[in-house]
C-alpha cells in the first residue's frame, strides 16, 4: 500500500516552522500536480529511503552547497546523485519529483539550500538533534 504525495508532503512539513498559510500554499502546488488520482503514491520503501537522505543532513547540506557554484540551486539529476551518495541507496525519481514540486518556490527546476531548509533543518530539530536534547540516563544499582 502507498501513501499519497499530499500525505507525504504534509508529513515532511509537519514540524517545519513555516506558517500554516505557507504550508497550505505548498501543499496546493503538490495537489495540483498529483491530486485526484494523478499521483503514483509513495511506497514505504521510497519513504524510508528519503529519510535515509535526511539522516545524512550535514553531508547533504555540504554537497548541495558545493554543487551550487552559481547560487542557482541544484537540478534534479544533481540532487539525485547527492541523495544516492548520502544514503548509499537508490532514490525513487518520483519522490524527487514530489520534493521539487513541494519546495521549488520559484519554479526554476532547481533547489537551493534556502528552499530545502524547511524540510532538512526542521526535520533534524524535530528528531532530537538539537543541542541539549539528549538526556542523561542514570542507572540505579
Amino acid at each position: 500500500e502507498k501513501m499519497t504525495e499530499i500525505d507525504f508532503c504534509r508529513h515532511m512539513l509537519y514540524s517545519s516552522n513555516l506558517t500554516n498559510k505557507k504550508k497550505e500554499k505548498m501543499i496546493q502546488m503538490v495537489s495540483k500536480k498529483f491530486g485526484k488520482g494523478k499521483g503514483l503514491g509513495i511506497s514505504f520503501d521510497s519513504f524510508k529511503t528519503f529519510y535515509h537522505v535526511l539522516f545524512g543532513g550535514a553531508d547533504l547540506e555540504r554537497a548541495m552547497f558545493f554543487l551550487d557554484n552559481d547560487g542557482q540551486g541544484v537540478n534534479r539529476a544533481e540532487f539525485t546523485k547527492i541523495a544516492q551518495w548520502v544514503s548509499s541507496q537508490d532514490i525513487d525519481p518520483h519522490v524527487v519529483d514530489v520534493i521539487y514540486t513541494l519546495l521549488d518556490e520559484d519554479g526554476n527546476e532547481t533547489l537551493s539550500l534556502t528552499e530545502f531548509n524547511p524540510v532538512l533543518f526542521q526535520w533534524r530539530h524535530s528528531r532530537g538533534f538539537q543541542k541539549g536534547s539528549l538526556s542523561c540516563i542514570t542507572w540505579i544499582i
